[in-house]
């Protein structure tokens, strides 16, 4: 979580890509063909990068704790509202 936050703080993700349109082989990477042209839309790819990290990050989560037997998740929810 703390990478996640940090990184999305301090750096972008679109800017991650190089701009040279030749430096993804497709042979070698066949979805990066465009990667050259992400920093052209940086605002909207880094908001949409945070946003499918954080949802994931939520989702891993909500998955986690309803894995969690019955029994844990009520102690862990008292001692929430007692925090």
């Amino acid at each position: 979580m703390r990478y996640f936050i940090t990184g999305s703080a301090l750096g972008s993700f679109a800017r991650g890509f190089v701009d040279d349109e030749t430096a993804y082989d497709p042979a070698d990477y066949p979805h990066l063909g465009q990667a050259h042209r992400l920093a052209e839309h940086r605002q909207k790819v880094d908001e949409g990068a945070f946003e499918t990290g954080l949802r994931a990050l939520l989702d891993g989560l909500r998955l986690q704790y309803e894995a969690m037997p019955a029994d844990r998740r009520a102690v862990r929810a008292s001692a929430a509202a007692e925090g």
